[in-house]
């Protein structure tokens, strides 16, 4: 409810909260949030069951708040691809 323009904050920002735990000890099975729309990047209202490692959830969060960077995390938690479900 906080307004920021011709938006809320809300509307403007990308928050991330996510889990170092899974039902199952794997690395690709942790829950994430990414909260706001970041600008415009992120289509919010959404649940997305997606693969592979939890830093895919960070690296689509950075990417959609305009970081271009090509990867995060190494070894079996390495994250190339965003995820594009939830991108606008």
């Amino acid at each position: 409810a906080i307004d920021e323009g011709a938006a809320t904050l809300l509307d403007n920002v990308a928050v991330l909260v996510q889990s170092d735990t899974s039902w199952d000890h794997r690395l690709d099975n942790m829950v994430a949030i990414i909260g706001g729309r970041a600008g415009g990047a992120l289509k919010g209202n959404l649940h997305v069951k997606s693969t592979g490692p939890i830093t895919r959830a960070a690296l689509t969060a950075a990417r959609a708040c305009g970081a271009n960077i090509a990867s995060v995390g190494k070894n079996d938690g390495l994250a190339k691809d965003s995820i594009t479900e939830v991108l606008a």
